[in-house]
């Protein structure tokens, strides 16, 4: 997300806006929400890009109060980036030339190290723009466990009772798990280790935890002093998921801080050619049949996805099978596995790469999947030359 923060002053019930230094005066945030569009849709025909603008209609603005700020790119300070549309926003921000930008890229600890080095690019490309490098951030999760630690081993003296719960720590499984609480300098493991369990599709802690949990209190926080009103720019499309189909373009949250999703109608093909138009690689990730960059692999992996991961880097697989030992430590039941199944038993990952190997049932193996050779360049969203 990209945001952006400016003085502001109440005026007969209105702000005055200074927004982008170039924004109509002062309006109501309907008024102004509407304004941003028109100008962002001028200022990109302006540098070419006529066919995204296109895609950006007049802005409603709607009170969403419960949307979450999923980011792993963020353009703060005065102005936050997010997700595989990041580096498109942030094409947009370079291009609308967005005063005060400063890149965060919210880091899991469970990136790829290709992503790494796409940050390092992005960060160098800024640079060049005349804008601060992309700074990094990340959760620390060393009091929780801490004081989780402290817990358990109060229940394993027989102190006390564990209390939270259906399934509860008896005093050996507190044992175990108080010797497990121990940080790893990963976010990723140690927030999995801390809740004795990898986050699921239906318990989705990670994008909370690790990316806007971080973001607020370091990058937002600091900057909502009562004296600066904060826009927040979100890289999120319609088509990315039902949930987004619906957002606004532009609302508040409160406290002086606003949502804007510029990119929101864009689609997969605009993303891509705003890369292009501005003289950016993609991360290579996308030329090696990844869908979604960011967690490798995410939780919510495809089948596919897997099993390309299982041929192309190894390793990724017994980082997770590692994780999976450390976990399976500080989880009550003694057993926690990267992908669930729903009778809650669960798979080993080296049993689900098995599984991404077969075809549409997964009781018989496909041939073309199976045949140690493939094409260098597999990208699905026609990236390869």
């Amino acid at each position: 997300m990209i945001t952006a923060t400016d003085n502001y002053l109440p005026k007969n019930g209105q702000y005055g806006l200074r927004c982008f230094g170039r924004l109509l005066d002062s309006c109501l945030l309907g008024g102004w929400c509407r304004s941003v569009t028109v100008e962002l849709r001028l200022r990109l025909r302006e540098f070419g890009f006529s066919r995204q603008a296109a895609h950006l209609p007049h802005s409603r603005v709607l009170a969403d109060l419960g949307q979450t700020l999923d980011s792993d790119i963020a353009a703060s300070a005065q102005q936050p980036l997010e997700r595989d549309g990041s580096t498109a926003l942030l094409t947009v921000a370079v291009a609308m030339e967005v005063p005060n930008l400063e890149a965060v890229f919210a880091d899991t600890g469970h990136e790829h190290p290709l992503t790494y080095e796409y940050v390092d690019y992005l960060s160098d490309w800024l640079q060049q723009q005349g804008h601060p490098p992309i700074r990094r951030i990340k959760a620390d999760f060393t009091h929780s466990m801490q004081r989780r630690r402290a817990y358990l081993l109060r229940v394993a003296s027989g102190e006390i009772e564990d209390q939270f719960g259906k399934r509860r720590h008896t005093r050996e499984t507190a044992a175990r798990a108080a010797e497990a609480m121990q940080t790893t300098g990963n976010p990723f493991l140690d927030l999995s280790i801390l809740k004795g369990r990898f986050p699921s599709t239906r318990r989705r802690f990670c994008s909370e935890e690790l990316k806007r949990n971080p973001i607020i209190e370091q990058v937002f926080m600091p900057m909502m002093d009562g004296d600066n009103m904060v826009l927040s720019w979100q890289g999120v499309r319609a088509d990315e998921s039902a949930a987004r189909r619906w957002l606004p373009e532009c609302d508040e949250v409160g406290g002086g801080l606003f949502n804007f999703r510029p990119i929101l109608r864009w689609t997969v093909e605009d993303v891509f050619d705003a890369h292009r138009h501005m003289g950016l690689k993609p991360n290579p990730l996308y030329t090696m049949g990844m869908g979604r960059v960011g967690c490798m692999p995410c939780i919510h992996c495809r089948k596919d996805e897997l099993w390309n991961i299982a041929q192309r880097f190894p390793e990724v697989i017994d980082h997770v099978e590692d994780m999976e030992r450390q976990v399976r430590l500080a989880s009550k039941r003694g057993m926690s596995t990267f992908f669930a199944i729903a009778d809650n038993k669960g798979s080993g990952i080296r049993e689900v790469v098995e599984w991404a190997k077969t075809s549409h049932g997964g009781k018989q193996y496909d041939l073309f999947r199976v045949l140690p050779d493939g094409p260098a360049c597999t990208s699905i969203y026609g990236l390869c030359e």
